[in-house]
């Protein structure tokens, strides 16, 4: 009976551990195999991430074609998003701690704020796909953002497109944005994750030897034979695990070799770690696996001391990496290429350094700039036929001049012709300027410099050559202009040309014939004369390009009461006035911020106004700017010796100063300003036409400039 019951409870006790031990192999196998698909939807579910960025990145820079490259990114996004779902809903995710799942919920979180930059950029990009404005190149978002900033610079968008060019802007800024965000919180949350979850099943592997151990002591053979069981089912499961995780590595090491660019590691000793990308072989032309990163990357000592203090502070945790990683130089040389460089901080021990090849890019950005610049040079002689012509008339003269000064290709002219010589091409390279000459200014502006320190230094200088370069240089781009728009143009075909002796002739033959038909007279006279009001619509173009370049803000208004006058008079006044307005753009217009400090509006005021009064044609400049500074000016007669120290002129004397050869209170040097010409050459001009200068000033509150010449002088 005792027997019986010790069999039945022995057999009961045997049975009922059997059915444990098989329940509990069958739960933690279950377990093992869930924790083993998560490890592989994690993989998964990066492999789609990096697949994102990529084509993110393809979008924005790389690709040849937008349309085609968004309809990819569009699945890309969505496969992401799926992936990612079924990484968060996972059933094997209840087999792990909160701690380790908090990656998931990280990215979770995460997520929803990317997505909105996801969106919010291609929504706007799709926008602007959609708008009136047509590019040429539409390769990716990069080559458009360049060819819309060209167009945006020369004033070629509409004002109805100027909310289409915001959305390109806007999808540039939030796509990099978001990728940029999408790209950290991948890369920290979910690398990571695949080996908690590989401890994870590591750690249940072990429970499972302990709960088979115990089985076997009590079950001997039975339990024992149940325990190599299920060993078996998990080493096989384990296994499977790490070939996974092996062809999952080398599927994202795959992606960074076929991203186009360089990526690679490096901790405190900035020795280059071996995990690399193929494009980094590419970009150095050999294996840096093993090398100083700051030897690598920099050529000379004090470049890698300081890369290697600054990163110092990122591994030392005394500086934000962010802010590091900002101030450095984000372009390097390595040979002929030029690299762009970005780093990022993986953890307290490794920052991940991403370089891409941008030489050709670059190649091509200078090559549609100068492209851009050639049609800008091209598109003013267009509309500034008149004003092309008169350079071209002004440079025969110039030349001529300089031509007469050189004798054994020295520079031999006094130091009166000096000053009239560098007078001219100063004028003459303010009109370059205008007409987007950039080689003539370059030219002028050095040739000008050359001359002002032969005044200084010496008797002769040898001069012959630098003549003849800019002579070439300004043929170059004439013959640039005329090539694509051909002589004809520029002899003025359909247009009656009369000689000026002739035409003066007839003038003074009606005048003497007819001196009672004054309408007969102004038509004759008329044939020749020229309007202010293109003179004026010139100077605010002047104006205008000039602010923006030297960042300010401008308003002109002009007023002309419809005054004609002779072309001799037209050109010396365009000269004239053209100078003072460069001087009221660099002296007296404040910045924006300057202004709003001082109680102005950001854009100064220029006002341009011509009258005819009591046989008189005055022509009055002002603006509302800083005024003439008399402190300045009086400081500056002070060190070229105009007057002596401690010395006290009248206001009046002072500001004569201004239209001396050589005086300018700037404190340095432009291609624009900044060598005391200009005003000299005012002063000069208007004088040799019998004129009168006058100049009104209020500190703080602006400059002006009036012009009168008698009636006579101007019309006939």
């Amino acid at each position: 009976m005792i027997r019986g019951k010790w069999f039945w409870a022995m057999l009961a006790f045997i049975v009922v551990t059997l059915f444990m031990g098989i329940g509990v192999v069958v739960v933690t196998y279950n377990r093992s195999s869930s924790l083993t698909d998560l490890r592989s939807q994690a993989d998964v579910t990066l492999q789609h991430m990096y697949l994102l960025t990529n084509s993110t990145n393809a979008m924005m820079y790389n690709s040849e074609d937008i349309y085609e490259a968004k309809d990819t990114w569009n699945l890309a996004f969505t496969n992401a998003f799926y992936q990612l779902d079924k990484l968060a809903t996972h059933p094997g995710l209840k087999y792990i701690d909160a701690e380790l799942s908090r990656p998931v919920k990280a990215i979770r979180n995460s997520w929803n704020v990317t997505t909105n930059g996801f969106v919010t950029g291609t929504t706007s990009l799709t926008e602007f796909l959609l708008s009136s404005i047509k590019l040429e190149r539409t390769e990716n978002i990069a080559d458009m953002v360049i060819e819309l900033n060209a167009l945006d610079d020369a004033d070629e968008i509409p004002p109805e497109n100027i909310m289409d060019a915001f959305h390109l802007f806007q999808a540039n800024i939030a796509l990099d944005s978001a990728n940029d965000q999408f790209w950290y919180f991948t890369t920290s949350a979910l690398e990571g994750m695949g080996l908690d979850i590989q401890t994870e099943a590591d750690r249940v592997l072990q429970i499972t030897l302990f709960v088979t151990t115990g089985v076997v002591a009590l079950l001997l053979l039975l339990i024992m034979t149940v325990l190599i069981i299920s060993f078996q089912m998990l080493r096989t499961a384990n296994m499977n695990l790490e070939e996974q995780v092996v062809e999952r590595t080398s599927a994202i090491q795959n992606l960074l070799d076929f991203s186009g660019e360089g990526f690679l590691t490096f901790g405190p000793d900035f020795i280059v770690n071996p995990e690399i990308s193929r494009e980094c072989e590419s970009i150095f032309g050999l294996s840096i696996v093993g090398e100083n990163i700051a030897e690598t990357l920099f050529t000379t000592e004090q470049e890698r001391m300081d890369f290697a203090d600054a990163l110092s502070l990122v591994f030392t945790g005394v500086s934000i990496p962010e802010v590091i990683f900002d101030v450095m130089e984000p372009r390097i040389l390595i040979g002929d290429k030029t690299i762009e460089m970005g780093f990022r901080l993986v953890n307290e021990s490794i920052i991940m350094c991403q370089l891409k090849d941008i030489t050709e890019t670059e190649r091509l950005q200078k090559s549609l700039e100068f492209e851009n610049a050639q049609r800008e040079m091209i598109l003013r002689a267009v509309t500034s036929k008149r004003y092309f012509q008169g350079i071209l008339e002004e440079a025969e003269n110039l030349f001529a001049t300089l031509e007469s000064y050189i004798s054994e290709g020295n520079y031999t002219a006094g130091e009166e012709d000096n000053e009239r010589v560098i007078r001219d091409i100063h004028t003459f390279k303010a009109n370059a300027a205008f007409l987007r000459m950039p080689k003539t200014v370059d030219f002028a502006h050095n040739l000008e410099s050359t001359l002002i320190d032969y005044g200084i230094l010496s008797d002769v200088v040898p001069l012959g050559a630098e003549i003849i370069e800019f002579r070439k240089g300004f043929k170059e781009e004439v013959d640039t202009i005329i090539e694509v728009l051909g002589q004809e143009w520029l002899s003025g075909r359909n247009i009656s040309e009369v000689d000026l002796d002739e035409l003066k002739g007839i003038q003074e033959y009606v005048q003497e014939t007819y001196p009672q038909d004054r309408q007969l007279r102004r038509s004759i006279d008329g044939l020749s004369n020229l309007p202010l009001s293109g003179l004026f619509s010139r100077l605010t173009e002047i104006a205008e390009h000039l602010a923006a370049t030297n960042g300010k803000r401008v308003v002109i208004t002009s007023e002309t009461n419809d005054i004609q006058v002779v072309p001799e008079m037209y050109n010396r006044l365009s000269d004239a006035l053209n100078h003072i307005i460069r001087n009221m753009i660099t002296h007296g217009i404040e910045f924006p911020r300057h202004r709003e400090k001082a109680g102005k509006s950001a854009a100064g005021s220029i006002k341009i106004k011509a009258t005819e009064q009591d046989g008189m044609v005055q022509i009055r400049l002002s603006d509302d700017g800083a005024g003439l500074s008399i402190k300045k000016i009086q400081e500056r007669a002070v060190e070229l010796g105009k007057i002596a120290k401690g010395e006290c002129l009248e206001q009046k004397d002072l500001v004569k100063m201004i239209f001396e050869s050589g005086f300018s209170t700037a404190d340095t040097i432009t291609a624009v300003s900044g060598r005391g010409y200009g005003l000299s050459a005012v002063r000069d001009g208007i004088y040799q036409v019998g004129g009168k200068l006058k100049v009104s000033s209020a500190k703080g509150r602006g400059t002006g400039f009036t012009i009168i010449v008698p009636n006579e002088r101007m019309v006939s």
